[in-house]
């Protein structure tokens, strides 16, 4: 599950891989139902510009997905990676919308920050000596990484 910056929106998956997205403000369903197919995984959801993006990390695979609430598609090709994503955030930074995945890469995590307008990582990945188990941002967008045992605070854009 997670909730907009501004509090409005709020996404979740079940363990069918169905994702909901739904106003707060309203208490109604925003947009169609997702089915991304790939069981649990990760959730999160950016607005931008007026409207919402839902992004997913599920599947044996963990592919990070960008959806359209509105019309249950995705917005591309899935955003390229080879690991899996055990954590997931998403944030407008200046506006601009950005996934962030914790992953699990060659016995190290990853971080990797996606450019959601281009569908490419914003930069190289940083690497950290343990997994990445979950990740949240402030309100100013830094980035809180609890990876292992250490808690970590990170200004990554």
């Amino acid at each position: 599950m997670a909730v907009t910056e501004d509090g409005r929106f709020m996404v979740a998956a079940d363990d069918a891989g169905e994702v909901r997205l739904h106003d707060l403000t309203t208490g109604q369903r925003a947009g169609t139902l997702i089915r991304d197919g790939g069981g649990p995984g990760q959730v999160a959801v950016v607005v931008t510009g007026d409207r919402p993006l839902v992004i997913t990390g599920s599947g044996p695979e963990g592919t990070v997905r960008v959806w359209d609430p509105v019309t249950g598609r995705q917005t591309g090709a899935p955003l390229a990676d080879d690991a899996r994503a055990h954590a997931l955030v998403a944030s407008a930074v200046e506006g601009h919308p950005v996934a962030v995945s914790g992953e699990w890469h060659d016995g190290h995590g990853r971080i990797r920050v996606w450019d959601l307008v281009i569908g490419r990582p914003a930069g190289p990945a940083l690497m950290l000596p343990t997994w990445v188990a979950a990740l949240a941002t402030t309100p100013r967008g830094r980035l809180v990484v609890a990876s292992g045992r250490d808690v970590t605070v990170l200004d990554p854009y």
